[in-house]
């Protein structure tokens, strides 16, 4: 293993603070944060460079159901196979749901 490569770990656990990070700031719907992912993804992670996330952006919009889910599973799947989608699908509905929760407990 050289020095430069990540172990998958490490990729997943990248993966998941992007994810959360953005989603945090997602009040507009999921295709908001992609300049916020890319940042995270290409600049900051070095996981994914910025043409390949627009692209798998433009695939999960195609799909049907939520996009930022959607878009998520796949690149977590490219990066770090499927530990990595279950982190991104983690790091996408965490935010959604504790800001639920908040919601209905303070109800």
């Amino acid at each position: 293993m050289e020095l430069t490569e990540k172990s998958t770990r490490t990729k997943v656990l990248q993966l998941f603070l992007a994810y959360i990070k953005s989603m945090l700031f997602a009040f507009t719907g999921g295709s908001m944060t992609l300049p916020l992912l890319q940042r995270e993804l290409d600049d900051n992670y070095h996981l994914m460079d910025k043409e390949k996330v627009l692209e798998y952006f433009a695939v999960g919009q195609s799909l049907p159901g939520a996009i930022s889910l959607n878009t998520g599973i796949l690149v977590g799947r490219a990066v770090a196979g499927w530990p990595g989608a279950i982190a991104v699908a983690a790091g996408v509905i965490l935010p959604a749901f504790f800001g639920m929760l908040l919601v209905v407990f303070s109800y």
